[in-house]
């Protein structure tokens, strides 16, 4: 592994041992954001606040959804094609439940933070991708 991916590796264990919360410190999309931060430099959740569930679905629903906040930060996403598919990319995919969930790609597959903990999915599972520039 790569000092990158050794940095995403620790966050993955910190992250497995937090149990999920809405406050914006253990959900899918602070997860997310805190792995694009090593791999890319930069906090793309700067302007999304929140302390609660009500909160985070408050920010999200100002763009639409999850999509549409990704969208918001990051740019209209690119085709979802795991051959392209690259350490760091931001992945979106439909939960059983049917909401969306916030991962990313990390060595071959799709890694999100549910209530489950963090679990990975096949790269194929992702619907939308983003690559900062």
């Amino acid at each position: 592994m790569n000092e990158k991916q050794k940095q995403a590796w620790n966050l993955l264990q910190t992250y497995a041992e937090r149990p999920f919360d809405w406050k914006g410190q253990a959900d899918c999309c602070a997860f997310a954001n805190e792995v694009m931060e090593v791999f890319h430099g930069k906090d793309f959740m700067a302007e999304f606040i929140y302390a609660n569930k009500a909160e985070a679905i408050r920010e999200i629903r100002k763009h639409g959804d999850l999509v549409g906040a990704i969208t918001h930060v990051m740019g209209p996403p690119m085709d979802a094609d795991p051959s392209e598919m690259r350490d760091g990319d931001v992945l979106v995919a439909k939960q059983e439940d049917g909401e969306w969930i916030a991962g990313f790609c990390f060595l071959g597959v799709m890694v999100v933070k549910n209530k489950n903990g963090v679990i990975d999915w096949p790269l194929e599972a992702a619907i939308y991708m983003w690559r900062p520039s």
